[in-house]
């Protein structure tokens, strides 16, 4: 199991490049735990480490490092957001700031309601949505290149804005 003694709003898991399973679990106050697991989904470790405030974690892998992007909900740090680790033998080091998970914004001032994290080709791509409003299902897509986040594009859904409204009535 990954711990019996935390209850969890949501649960995140990924593999690594050798086939290492990573759970990461945000309890209902928020704060993050992972389980770091053998091939055999044997348990080689599991910790909470300072990484509170999180949201809908997403993970990804580049060889050893991992990296999470989650939603903050933090009022001095709200939004999506991305921070990283090396995956070594017995634990998963993240990168800390004064003792506390280190994270960057992917973006400020989205109101962000979801976000998927994928990466291509050593690129990471992050698509954060505005607040799960369909009069604005606007849809914006970043890609992480050379330590910095960059506008890949953005898309508006027309289908809500004009087809299902004008059938509807509402959104």
């Amino acid at each position: 199991t990954f711990d019996g003694n935390q209850n969890y709003r949501e649960v995140e898991a990924t593999y690594d490049g050798n086939g290492k399973l990573i759970v990461m679990g945000i309890t209902t106050g928020y704060t993050a735990y992972y389980g770091l697991y053998k091939t055999d989904y044997s348990l080689i470790k599991w910790n909470g480490f300072s990484a509170t405030d999180v949201s809908q974690p997403k993970l990804v892998c580049d060889g050893s490092t991992i990296y999470m992007g989650f939603l903050s909900r933090d009022v001095n740090t709200y939004g999506p957001r991305m921070g990283k680790g090396t995956i070594k033998e017995s634990e998963i080091s993240w990168i800390k700031q004064n003792s506390k998970f280190a994270s960057s914004p992917i973006s400020e001032g989205i109101i962000a309601y979801h976000m998927s994290l994928v990466i291509h080709n050593g690129i990471i791509y992050a698509a954060v949505d505005d607040n799960g409003k369909a009069a604005y299902s606007q849809v914006h897509v970043y890609r992480y290149e050379n330590n910095k986040w960059h506008l890949h594009g953005e898309n508006q859904l027309p289908y809500f804005n004009s087809v299902f409204y004008k059938s509807k009535g509402y959104f």
